[in-house]
């Protein structure tokens, strides 16, 4: 069914702002993670517009941001510059392709020229990086990121998105620009906020994927469901079915009943079309 869906895109310039919303046949396909160091991508598609809106997105408009969800419940779940734009003529229609990245634009381009002395806390590190990126520092978990400090003075004439990375290595952090903020979480924690439980009845398609990744010594869930604005890489979610009571690779999955288990949310993808095609979301984590 396709009546209760929300899509709206928000395509601006520096001084207009064009909204564009279900009644338009839209596709998008938004992915965040924390784990593959790269900027949170968009592609949108959306179909028959006007020359001079064609031409405002193709030549003036600059970022996006794309709302997804239902009647009840929507979210914004993707923020960003737009990187590239084609207009294609097909058949009887015109399709506008759009390319976007979060922060993508300032991820290329920003640099480190800093001078720390040693005992500089890890967080004033991370507060450097974030004004670098042009972002807001955003720390989840319980942790107060105040137990790494520099054991010597160090000098740092970098791009900034390694330097972060090379931050990231060094304390153990998951790292990621999410819709314009520098999002920071210890590898093994997970944001205060409420778990959101998936099972059959909030919409888990199918039965969870289970693996254990003998790289990082981790047993990984992938899982596929309606399309959910509330899943977030960095979040904690709690998922449910009889198809986890087994064993991933050659591990057992620890859980605290059985079917039921934690995971720390790595990666989402969203697969959102305004008509009758996927509307979904996938999520792949670490099993707590």
């Amino acid at each position: 069914m396709s009546y209760d869906r929300r899509v709206q895109v928000a395509i601006s310039s520096k001084t207009d702002t064009i909204v564009f919303d279900e009644r338009l046949n839209i596709t998008a396909v938004i992915q965040r993670s924390l784990e593959d160091n790269a900027p949170d991508s968009c592609e949108v598609n959306i179909y028959n517009l006007s020359k001079d809106t064609r031409d405002f997105i193709g030549s003036v408009a600059t970022t996006i941001s794309v709302r997804l969800g239902y009647a009840d419940y929507s979210g914004v779940v993707f923020t960003g510059d737009i990187m590239n734009v084609n207009h294609k003529h097909q058949g009887p229609e015109w399709i506008t392709y759009i390319d976007c990245g979060d922060k993508a634009k300032i991820l290329q381009v920003a640099n480190m020229n800093k001078t720390y002395v040693k005992g500089t806390k890890l967080l004033d590190q991370l507060g450097d990086v974030a004004k670098a990126f042009d972002s807001d520092l955003e720390l989840l978990g319980d942790v107060t990121y105040a137990d790494g400090v520099l054991s010597r003075g160090k000098t740092y004439s970098l791009d900034a998105k390694t330097h972060m990375q090379q931050i990231a290595n060094q304390y153990g952090l998951d790292w990621a620009i999410q819709n314009g903020k520098l999002v920071i979480v210890k590898k093994k924690q997970h944001s205060n906020n409420a778990p959101f439980l998936l099972d059959y009845t909030t919409g888990l398609l199918n039965s969870p994927q289970t693996d254990y990744d003998d790289k990082t010594k981790t047993i990984r869930l992938k899982a596929v469901c309606l399309l959910n604005p509330r899943l977030i890489p960095g979040d904690k979610l709690v998922v449910h079915s009889q198809a986890l009571n087994g064993r991933a690779g050659n591990t057992h999955v620890s859980r605290q009943d059985a079917g039921t288990v934690a995971v720390n949310i790595k990666t989402v993808l969203f697969n959102a079309n305004s008509r009758e095609g996927r509307f979904t979301t996938s999520v792949e984590g670490t099993i707590i």
